[in-house]
């Protein structure tokens, strides 16, 4: 009974089919400009890794802000994704708790510039026709990180970087 426990706390996806399809929806807000985002395009992304009210909530929130950012001239364009953690939690169901960053350079009021976000959210997994996605998510921590300035001629780090964390 104990090993069977066990197996059923192993089964479903690993940790790199669950960053695969993560890291596919990062770049969402690539390529946005003044139009915003085409909502199929925003669906058929989103869908490729959420299912069900996960979805509906991504879809939702990531239309009202590429919305947001077309209105007010807003461009991303990611950089960098750098998962600093993702552990499989001892659950009968798939669930992940992950630690990542993501950089990209911002372009809005007549200005560019690179940030740094900081995320820590844990993911349930769903199998479906499809194959596995996401059915929930709960975000448990969002941090623009400092930056620091770059030496003369180099490239700008965040203070993680400079701690040797990132």
């Amino acid at each position: 009974m104990i090993l069977l426990g066990l197996a059923c706390a192993a089964s479903g996806p690993d940790v790199e089919e669950f960053r695969a399809l993560h890291a596919a929806v990062v770049p969402i807000y690539d390529g946005v400009e003044a139009d915003g985002l085409d909502a199929g395009r925003l669906h058929a992304a989103l869908s490729g890794s959420f299912t069900g009210e996960a979805l509906t909530e991504q879809y939702v929130a990531h239309l009202q802000t590429a919305r947001q950012m077309g209105a007010s001239g807003t461009a991303v364009a990611t950089d960098a994704l750098e998962y600093i953690e993702i552990t499989r939690e001892d659950t009968p169901e798939p669930r992940f708790a992950v630690t990542w960053q993501v950089s990209g350079t911002i372009r809005h009021q007549q200005h560019t510039h690179q940030r740094t976000n900081r995320y820590q959210a844990t993911y349930s997994l769903i199998e479906t026709p499809d194959g596995w996605r996401i059915g929930a998510v709960q975000m448990d921590d969002l941090a623009r990180l400092p930056e620091v300035a770059a030496p003369a001629g180099g490239p700008r780090r965040t203070a993680l970087e400079l701690l040797g964390a990132g």
